[in-house]
């Protein structure tokens, strides 16, 4: 996963027990106005599976991802501040 990759506070952040994934994509609709739909969320997990809401096997398919739509991902971090 690329967030993992990352370096900083939100690969750190990313590498957390009990980080929660959420995902979703922003695409534009026929009038030009940006949609959000989510798509899944996973949990960095002791397992290590980091698949606790069932939806890291999803694949950008299989939620109809298109060329020119984003990805927007939100890392929550278990006691985080605000």
């Amino acid at each position: 996963m690329l967030v993992q990759q990352g370096g900083g506070p939100s690969g750190a952040a990313a590498a957390r027990r009990g980080a929660r994934f959420s995902f979703a994509l922003v695409y534009p609709d026929k009038g030009g106005r940006y949609q959000v739909r989510p798509v899944g969320r996973v949990t960095n997990d002791e397992s290590g599976s980091g698949d606790s809401a069932g939806d890291g096997a999803k694949t950008l398919a299989a939620v109809r991802f298109q060329p020119g739509d984003f990805v927007d991902v939100t890392i929550t971090v278990p006691g985080g501040r605000r």
